[in-house]
């Protein structure tokens, strides 16, 4: 009897085992099955040149989030490097590594387009100018060649970098368009310094072709009679201890670690008063003078305006912040040191919760 009760009990204790390492293989299947697998062919870092429409061949490097597979399309992130800087500096400096995690968080791919140079032909050698190298002082309009033939963005003000970067940017995004899966009424621009200020000529001739745009600590010039075939989006962060003196409430010659821009970096670097920058941009998108307050208090001012289509133009203002990326709080090297860091908005998360409010056709 006792051997009958305990075959019936092994019997039964074998069925379930079965039963259970059955439902355990079905559910080790379809996990697998929904888990997507890293392959470094498609997601990561990837360089790339192409032939741009002025015959240049222009380099860029890719991000992609691990979420991408090709089977939806994702957003497009271009960020533009500082005058001078190259896409592995902007990639390893801290004040914009974020864009990468933002990306994985987001879903979205981040784009790193490399700048143009006064003379193409030349290779493009650093500025080396925390090593002292750079006898500003005695620069002219022939020096070029001191500064190592850096690589900027032709903004039309402060730099002098001879390639079509408009085309170059446009053409871009038909690459990326080819090359992976995106979506063309979710892409955005950001620039800090030079970048910044390329941001600013970007929205006003890409007008079609962007969704948003932002720029960080980069000065704006543009025509006071000017009116944009369509108000980008934009936001704008400046910092009221810029040593270049971007944002200046008074205006003046544009300092470049005290000193005045050299003629190198163009025929003029005189600045207007910020606000008066401000509202010739508010003029050309239609916006009214009147702004609503988003955040005022003893670290950050932000103004909001807005036109009658529904597109806005936020204008930011850190209080406790230099030349340099919200959010970095590393110190500064050698000159850089002389700006401050704030941590009283994150560039990254400030600019992609903008960002992400608009496509093309809204507004």
């Amino acid at each position: 009897m006792k051997k009958k009760n305990l075959l019936i009990v092994l019997t039964a204790m074998l069925t379930v085992s079965i039963i259970l390492s059955s439902c355990s293989t079905v559910n080790k299947s379809a996990m697998e099955e929904s888990i997507s697998v890293y392959d470094h062919d498609i997601q990561g870092f990837h360089s790339f040149e192409m032939t741009a429409v002025d015959g240049r061949i222009r380099k860029y490097t890719v991000y992609v989030p691990w979420s991408y597979d090709g089977s939806t399309s994702f957003p497009v992130v271009m960020h533009l490097h500082g005058g001078a800087l190259s896409v592995e500096d902007i990639i390893q400096y801290q004040s914009q590594h974020n864009w990468q995690i933002k990306a994985e968080q987001e879903n979205f791919l981040v784009v790193y387009p490399l700048g143009s140079r006064p003379n193409n032909d030349a290779p493009a050698s650093g500025m080396m100018m925390y090593e002292g190298q750079i006898p500003i002082e005695t620069y002219g309009p022939d020096d070029i060649d001191k500064w190592g033939n850096p690589t900027a963005w032709d903004d039309r003000w402060i730099s002098i970098a001879t390639g079509d970067d408009v085309g170059f940017i446009d053409g871009l995004i038909d690459q990326l368009d080819s090359d992976y899966s995106i979506d063309l009424n979710r892409v955005y621009v950001s620039g800090i310094s030079n970048g910044g200020m390329m941001a600013w000529r970007l929205a006003e001739e890409l007008s079609d072709r962007l969704a948003a745009v932002a720029s960080v600590v980069g000065a704006h010039r543009m025509p006071e009679d000017a009116v944009l075939e369509r108000a980008v989006p934009f936001i704008s962060i400046v910092g009221d201890y810029d040593d270049r003196k971007i944002g200046s409430f008074e205006g003046g010659y544009m300092d470049f670690f005290g000193t005045p821009f050299p003629k190198f970096l163009g025929s003029s670097t005189w600045q207007e008063p910020w606000q008066d920058q401000i509202d010739i941009w508010i003029k050309a998108i239609g916006a009214s003078p009147e702004f609503e307050i988003i955040r005022d208090d003893e670290r950050v001012t932000a103004h909001l305006y807005k036109n009658s289509s529904g597109s806005e133009f936020q204008d930011w203002r850190i209080h406790d912040m230099g030349h340099t990326w919200p959010g970095m709080m590393e110190p500064g090297v050698g000159p850089e040191a002389a700006n401050p860091r704030s941590d009283a908005v994150i560039g990254e998360d400030l600019i992609w919760d903008f960002f992400k409010r608009f496509s093309l056709g809204n507004p």
